[in-house]
């Protein structure tokens, strides 16, 4: 392996002391990120003879500050965004309304018609997206129930079904958790709505997209897995960004908001690459709260 002096190099400095502090990835412990510092031993000439090696492990307390740096970026936007939410909400349905009475009254041509259209089509997408917005900002308050989590999967396939026929994609669920856990039955089916809509749209034809439900000790784990490219790494840290997507017309929402749902119930929402290809995006309910 490598010496120490490969991460802090060692200087002699007549008279001084020689301190190096350096954040490092050390090959005997991936995936750890370590603060090294150095304080050289010294003789009665002043010279270095040798060095004291303290090294701490500050994996957590960097995830943490990027978790608190993240919370609030997250939570600027989400001031500034209902803000703009709010004034755009007025005109946006005053121009939807204006337009709706522009088709019903002119005598429009076809390529007329087909513009005013384009154009209703994108305000709705617009008042969708501030729909969307709203529910991620505002407090949500939960209904919750003592049940199983398994007929909110059966739902939710079979309202994705006909979607997921036509896109040659096949859909099934494997609900393996009778067991009743506390959760409010229409968020986590917000929620799975969610995942397995972007699940469907990762997955190419003749891919399989699964929702699977498992008891465990201390909680009750709800899968969404598919068979599309995966994750790309520089795509995981920014999975649950707000507005961040790679979709073409994406508002980047969607995983925000399940993860919103999903820590109210006291649980965790995670992403992860599986073996071979495709991703699983796994949902973490508590069995008590």
């Amino acid at each position: 392996g490598a010496t120490i002096a490969y991460y802090i190099p060692v200087r002699s400095v007549a008279g001084a002391t020689v301190r190096k502090e350096r954040a490092a990835w050390l090959p005997s412990q991936p995936g750890r990120l370590f603060d090294l510092s150095l304080h050289p031993l010294l003789n009665r000439y002043r010279e270095i003879i040798g060095a004291v090696v303290i090294s701490r492990d500050v994996t957590e307390k960097k995830r943490i500050e990027e978790l608190l740096l993240r919370h609030t970026k997250t939570e600027t936007t989400v001031r500034l965004g209902g803000t703009l939410a709010h004034e755009l909400r007025n005109p946006l349905n005053a121009m939807s309304l204006n337009l709706q009475l522009l088709k019903e009254s002119a005598n429009l041509s076809l390529s007329q018609q087909q513009s005013l259209t384009a154009i209703q089509e994108e305000i709705t997408r617009l008042n969708q997206l501030i729909r969307d917005f709203t529910t991620f900002s505002k407090s949500e308050q939960l209904s919750l129930a003592r049940d199983s989590v398994d007929p909110v999967l059966a739902r939710v396939v079979q309202l994705f079904t006909n979607d997921a026929r036509q896109r040659g994609i096949r859909l099934q669920a494997y609900p393996r958790a009778p067991e009743p856990v506390p959760h409010d039955p229409a968020k986590l089916e917000q929620v799975l709505i969610n995942l397995t809509k972007n699940a469907l749209e990762a997955t190419p034809s003749g891919g399989r997209v699964s929702l699977k439900s498992s008891c465990h000790p201390n909680f009750v784990l709800v899968q969404v897995v598919d068979t599309g490219p995966g994750i790309p790494p520089l795509e995981r840290d920014r999975l649950f960004d707000v507005f961040y997507t790679t979709k073409e017309g994406g508002s980047g929402l969607g995983l925000p908001i399940a993860k919103r749902l999903v820590e109210l119930h006291g649980g965790r929402l995670l992403a992860e690459n599986n073996e071979g290809r495709g991703a699983t995006l796994s949902v973490y309910l508590p069995r008590e709260r």
